[in-house]
């Protein structure tokens, strides 16, 4: 028994290489496997939080539909309503061009709606105002890359080209970049307020878009069939569903899985390659206690030793 002993612990002092090998390569497989998990969850959450920058977290979508007579519409239905929402904010999007100082031409995207709701929908800090309360007439918030990006300051003029017409604005205020503002790093968003977007867009009265947050969003379902009877030409939808960001998601996470996958193979590979190797060395150590009458689990013992 003292001769086995001896030859079991002379056996891991000597191949402490490959057990060290094994125990690294479960370790590595075992974090990276969790790693690339949380890497994918995390992406996924800042996709969503990317979604919902231009609806934030509203349940009901209202936006005119392939049999609308106009893309524009009166938000009477809905606030029939009101009692169960928690916000009804209405929206008109438009698009401007920006000549900037050396003559470029930029696409602005336009989005007029209330400041009230617009802090509803997506609650975003001013960093910068000049004249921004009221929030009425040719006034525009931009975000902070804009503003860093077109070197454009609170109180500043800008000349923007709408519908082949030049209008004055004055930039009321500058804003964190989120909601409306996260993806300005690509493009130049304005907030303009909804009176001015309707008179511009000959539109008085009337939105293009409605983003309804309930009060209790279980009814949401009982909700979208009301509304689709209000406004049964226009599109009635859920702003986001499960199986849409499920969806959408699955694009982000399945080649993360399947790097992490790749990965744990190559660490199974390790770990058997090492085994066999260790399992060819001993069996003549095997072979000869098995040959003097030691036991089948003695004999393991000392394979996995």
């Amino acid at each position: 028994m003292r001769f086995l002993l001896k030859s079991i612990l002379r056996s891991i002092w000597e191949k402490k290489t490959y057990t060290l090998l094994i125990v690294c390569s479960i370790m590595g497989s075992s974090a990276m496997f969790f790693a690339s998990l949380s890497i994918s969850g995390t992406l996924i959450q800042l996709r969503t939080d990317s979604w919902r920058s231009s609806s934030g977290y509203s349940d009901i979508v209202i936006q005119a539909g392939k049999d609308s007579s106009s893309g524009f519409f009166y938000r009477n239905g809905a606030e029939k309503y009101a009692a169960n929402m928690e916000y009804c904010v209405g929206q008109i999007s438009g698009y401007a061009v920006y000549r900037t100082n050396s003559g470029e031409r930029k696409s602005v995207s336009l989005k007029g709606m209330d400041l009230d709701g617009l802090q509803q929908l997506t609650p975003l800090a001013v960093l910068a105002e000049n004249g921004l309360y009221p929030f009425s007439g040719r006034k525009l918030l931009i975000g902070k890359a804009t503003a860093e990006s077109y070197r454009l300051e609170a109180g500043d003029s800008i000349v923007l080209e709408i519908n082949e017409q030049r209008c004055k604005f004055s930039i009321a205020g500058i804003a964190e970049n989120k909601g409306p503002f996260a993806g300005e790093s690509r493009s130049f968003c304005a907030v303009v307020p909804l009176e001015t977007m309707q008179a511009l867009y000959d539109a008085r009265g009337r939105v293009d878009r409605l983003y309804i947050k309930l009060l209790h969003p279980e009814l949401k379902s009982r909700m979208i069939l009301r509304l689709v009877k209000e406004y049964s030409r226009l599109s009635v939808r859920e702003a986001f569903t499960e199986e849409e960001i499920r969806r959408q998601t699955d694009s982000i996470a399945a080649p993360i899985l399947i790097v992490a996958f790749i990965l744990s193979f190559m660490s199974i590979y390790i770990i058997y390659t090492t085994f066999k190797v260790i399992v060819a060395e001993r069996l003549p150590v095997i072979a000869a206690f098995r040959s003097i009458g030691a036991e089948k689990r003695t004999s393991e013992a000392i394979l996995f030793s």
